[in-house]
């Protein structure tokens, strides 16, 4: 094998790397729609330089064509690395909101529960007469 045909074959893996990390992301499409739109165009710029890599395949001598197909997958993957971070501080986010409402819920039950025991002795009013 020739050392282009090498050098074809590691960019074709590597699209097969993106390619795979894409499909699992397990994204919700609602809340990552735009990052995911980018993905799958950065992935798709991808798959078409490494295609028009195989077409040109060894017999051209154009290292453009080698290095636009490794930038375009080095694109593919950094698009992929900021969607995981978005998707990770997006479920973050996502637990801390779920914790606060669970707090809120808490301490409006507790306050509510004082106000209704009559064993917790009397509030004053200002109308009653505090001696």
């Amino acid at each position: 094998m020739t050392p282009r045909w090498m050098t074809i074959e590691k960019v074709v893996v590597e699209l097969g790397g993106v390619c795979r990390s894409r499909d699992d992301l397990h994204v919700d499409p609602q809340d990552t729609r735009d990052d995911g739109e980018i993905v799958d165009t950065k992935v798709r710029q991808a798959t078409e330089a490494v295609t028009s890599l195989l077409h040109d395949g060894g017999d051209g001598d154009d290292d453009a064509v080698v290095r636009e197909a490794w930038n375009a997958v080095r694109r593919a993957q950094d698009a992929i690395a900021a969607l995981r971070e978005t998707v990770g501080r997006s479920r973050d986010l996502r637990g801390q909101a779920q914790s606060l409402q669970d707090e809120s819920f808490r301490l409006r039950r507790y306050s509510e529960a004082g106000r209704a025991d009559p064993r917790r002795g009397r509030q004053r009013t200002p109308d009653r007469d505090p001696a």
